[in-house]
């Protein structure tokens, strides 16, 4: 029996190789009296009602530059069915081109209601959602084929049932991430229906306790006290759930930072499900503490705060390369005794949501505890980045958090993305124009395969050496092994950190491993991963193979 039903789409999944000229943005109104103007054409996100959708006219986005509109006018915006993300908001020909607007799912803005236009998903649109929906349901149903043609209620069964669970959950609130509420329900009730095939309760009652704390905001004492010196003007609250703390000045909604701990949380509860409980041992311990072991702080958009705070509230340097440092937004500092072993330090202004910076850095922390990437002799920075990129593209749909050698701006200075409509042959009415987003997915699957380097020799890049290619490739490696070889994909993983940590030959003693524990003879364990991961690339491209 199938999971889910696959809708498939009366329009073509097929995308034009050109740059993509659609992204998804929030609109953010003055105040609350203003948006309920708008409610109907809202999505719940994180608990808040927020307006989202794809630019159709009305205003203008330039990379580097940020939005235009005139407040005189009026936007429209290509909004999403939060019942099933296959219903699309336009049609699209076979190049990916927008040629028609569905009208139910265009909405209109008085642009003078608009306090900010905010990118919300840069690299992504509903139509590539909509394709990725489908991926995963695809995904869902092998999970449970192959699950069933184990022996039900044996070991292995029930190993590759929790998979199953956790497949659907990351999808469940990968959905509610964009406001697809309809679909979210849909999802809840299977999830409900499959967890009665096997009692789930140790994972519920954890599911509470990670939860436990989420909504009780709390003034930040300790730091409104060292803010009076370092950061006069500003207040701070503090919200924790069982692994994370998040301080954050009060021009933050107490709602954003809600929602970005319960997906930490979920991300937290997810990444044990699939990566440590299946394969628990004594030589594969859990390495994930049960308290609170990573903390974000998002100051406000004030440098004289932010630089001060730093140092006299936390004691942290900024080190000899501290005027770079303070041009980039956030920092990454370990620390030890009582705090939190991770502390994240952000310059935040109040109308950006955190859920996506608390993503990414959450699965660079998880990469380094896991795998045990901490204080190596050869950089491990490929596996961290692609921990990142996983657990934001997984649980989120996108990701914010990106290094500034992978920036997909460059080369578009002159090219105006989303730009608006065009007039129809009759002058009368407007229509989308454009080619439709690929998707961050796609995206980084092409620039992977096109520009990333041989796994051998990425596995050791530093982070600030690597090319875009080689970022997205870090990301696209690791879906592939984990998807290809789950298990031994860890015990790899794992093995490759302890080298790294040994020095020496490096390259050799993993090579002499891998090929044990791939069992790969006659051939080199690289380069054999490197053409087999090719191959899967392709084939989620749908590209013919070469």
């Amino acid at each position: 029996m199938r999971v889910l039903p696959i809708f498939l789409l009366a329009v073509s999944w097929a995308l034009a190789s050109t740059s993509a000229q659609a992204q998804i943005f929030e609109v953010v109104f003055h105040d609350e009296k203003t948006a309920k103007k708008y409610k109907k054409d809202m999505v719940e996100i994180d608990g808040r009602l927020r307006f989202v959708g794809e630019l159709r006219t009305g205003a203008t986005y330039t990379p580097g530059q940020g939005t235009n509109f005139d407040r005189a006018g009026r936007s429209e915006w290509f909004l999403c069915n939060p019942d099933d993300p296959t219903k699309l908001p336009y049609k699209v020909n076979a190049d990916g081109v927008i040629t028609k607007a569905i009208k139910k799912q265009v909405g209109g803005v008085q642009n003078a209601h608009i306090a900010a236009i905010n990118l919300f998903a840069p690299n992504s649109s509903w139509h590539a959602i909509g394709r990725e929906y489908e991926q995963r349901v695809e995904w869902i149903e092998e999970l449970e084929e192959e699950r069933d043609r184990e022996p039900e209620g044996g070991s292995a069964w029930q190993s590759k049932h929790r998979i199953l669970l956790e497949e659907l959950e990351q999808a469940r609130v990968w959905l509610a991430g964009f406001g697809f509420s309809g679909a979210v329900e849909d999802l809840t009730k299977e999830m409900k229906k499959q967890t009665k095939v096997v009692g789930r309760e140790a994972a519920i009652e954890r599911e509470k306790r990670a939860m436990t704390g989420i909504g009780d905001v709390r003034i930040a004492n300790e730091v409104n006290v060292s803010a009076e010196k370092w950061a006069p003007g500003y207040t701070f609250k503090v919200q924790e759930s069982q692994h994370c703390r998040i301080t954050y000045h009060s021009g933050m909604p107490d709602g954003a930072v809600s929602g970005a701990l319960r997906m930490a949380e979920k991300a937290i509860l997810g990444f044990r499900a699939r990566f440590v409980e299946p394969y628990l041992a004594d030589d594969f311990p859990d390495r994930i503490p049960e308290d609170i072991f990573v903390e974000w702080y998002f100051g406000p958009d004030d440098m004289s705060a932010h630089e001060q705070m730093y140092t006299g509230h936390f004691g942290l340097i900024w080190g000899p390369n501290k005027a770079e440092r303070l041009k980039v937004e956030g920092s990454r500092s370990q620390r030890g005794g009582e705090d939190p072993d991770w502390l994240y330090y952000w310059r935040n202004v109040a109308q950006e949501d955190p859920v996506g910076k608390v993503a990414n850095n959450l699965g660079v922390t998880l990469a380094t505890m896991h795998y045990g990437t901490g204080y190596t002799k050869v950089s491990m920075d490929w596996i961290e980045e692609a921990v990142g990129y996983w657990i934001s593209l997984e649980f989120l749909g996108r990701n914010i958090v990106t290094n500034k050698a992978f920036d997909w701006s460059k080369g578009d200075s002159e090219r105006t993305v989303g730009r608006g409509g065009r007039p129809d042959e009759n002058q009368r009415k407007t229509v989308g124009e454009g080619v439709v987003q690929a998707g961050e997915r796609t995206i980084y699957l092409q620039s992977a395969l096109g520009e990333g380097s041989p796994f051998s020799a990425l596995m050791t890049t530093r982070l600030f050496d690597m090319k875009r290619g080689d970022v997205a490739k870090s990301w696209a490696m690791f879906d592939y092994l984990i998807r290809a070889d789950p298990k031994r994909s860890q015990i790899f993983l794992r093995e490759m950190a302890r080298f790294a940590r040994e020095g020496g030959d490096f390259h050799g003693k993993l090579r002499k491993r891998a090929e044990a524990l791939f069992e790969v003879r006659g051939e080199d364990i690289f380069r054999k991963l490197d053409r087999d991961w090719e191959a899967w690339v392709r084939s989620q491209l749908g590209l013919s193979e070469e």
